[in-house]
């Protein structure tokens, strides 16, 4: 993943899908941290609706994260490359 994050970093020289990126790792490491707090199984965290909360904001965290990496990549891509067709016929 680290190579692949380098990867993108040098390769789009936009500082607008650096943001995009830089907002991607933000989410992730959100999510990881919060993922550690449910695997570290606190009695602080309470009662079953509580744990089920931090679970569905955790995986949408991830999801947000992983949203604006497909997102620049597919952007970066359009960018590099010249007029693409589609023929369905």
């Amino acid at each position: 993943m680290g190579l692949y994050m380098w990867f993108i970093w040098k390769e789009l020289d936009i500082p607008r899908y650096r943001l995009w990126i830089a907002a991607a790792l933000v989410g992730l490491v959100a999510a990881v941290g919060l993922d550690a707090m449910e695997g570290m199984d606190l009695p602080s965290l309470g009662s079953y609706p509580v744990r089920h909360f931090l679970k569905l904001v955790e995986e949408t965290l991830e999801m947000l994260g992983n949203t604006p990496f497909l997102l620049t990549f597919s952007r970066g891509l359009l960018h590099h490359t010249q007029k693409v067709f589609i023929d369905l016929t």
